[in-house]
């Protein structure tokens, strides 16, 4: 899988402002969505994990039910098939020294 990381505008299918139903419905495609008991609607946290990769995209929706933010974690298998990557970079994997100098030879500010 190819998730594309857009600042400001969301990562993978899931996009900031999204509504809560169009987000969910993108989620069960893609894997098994978990919650803390009784948080079924929003506000919350929803995690998306994909499979035994442990790969999770964290979904925040405030009261209003639209996606504010959009978490990425690193996947447990190595050799998992899933490419994390702003601007052509693979974040997961390139070595961090490597990633920022890429990042900044980009043309990106990076703090």
């Amino acid at each position: 899988m190819d998730v594309d990381i857009l600042p400001h505008i969301g990562a993978g299918p899931f996009r900031h402002g999204m509504p809560f139903g169009e987000a969910m419905e993108s989620a069960h495609r893609l894997g098994r969505i978990s919650h803390r008991p009784g948080a079924e609607r929003p506000p919350g946290m929803y995690a998306v994990n994909l499979d035994d990769s442990a790969f999770p995209f964290v979904l925040s929706f405030p009261q209003d039910g639209t996606l504010t933010a959009v978490e990425l974690w690193r996947f447990r298998v190595e050799d998992a098939d899933i490419n994390a990557t702003f601007d052509g970079l693979d974040v997961f994997r390139t070595p961090g020294e490597q990633l920022v100098s890429q990042m900044e030879e980009s043309g990106h500010s990076v703090a």
